[in-house]
């Protein structure tokens, strides 16, 4: 099964569905075109799921301030609220577009057509 976040994070290599790996350089321009393609098919999905993700980390590590009274609050200030909300109402396309691996296989190609 394809960990399609953790791939996105890194710039070397793809692994087929038929379990080949492949260095990103060694893939043809149209390979590497579809691939970019692929992910765009799956990007509102994905983005979900890495949303979802952050959340729960921050959620897990947000230290939590008990006062006196035995109330507790969340010590994630407004500046973290403000930017989880931000990234969560991100365009999917866009937030792929940063991604290390699609920036990686648009620069190879541009090199290719340069």
């Amino acid at each position: 099964m394809t960990d399609w976040l953790g791939a996105l994070r890194q710039t070397e290599r793809w692994t087929t569905k038929d379990g080949r790996e492949l260095a990103l350089e060694e893939m043809t321009p149209a390979h590497r075109d579809n691939l970019v393609a692929m992910y765009h098919r799956k990007a509102v999905t994905l983005k979900r799921r890495d949303d979802v993700d952050l959340i729960c980390l921050v959620d897990d590590h947000a230290p939590v301030l008990t006062f006196p009274d035995g109330s507790s609050a969340s010590m994630i200030n407004d500046a973290v609220d403000d930017m989880l909300n931000a990234r969560i109402d991100e365009d999917p396309h866009a937030w792929l577009d940063r991604q290390p691996l699609i920036r990686r296989l648009r620069e190879l190609n541009a090199a290719v057509t340069a």
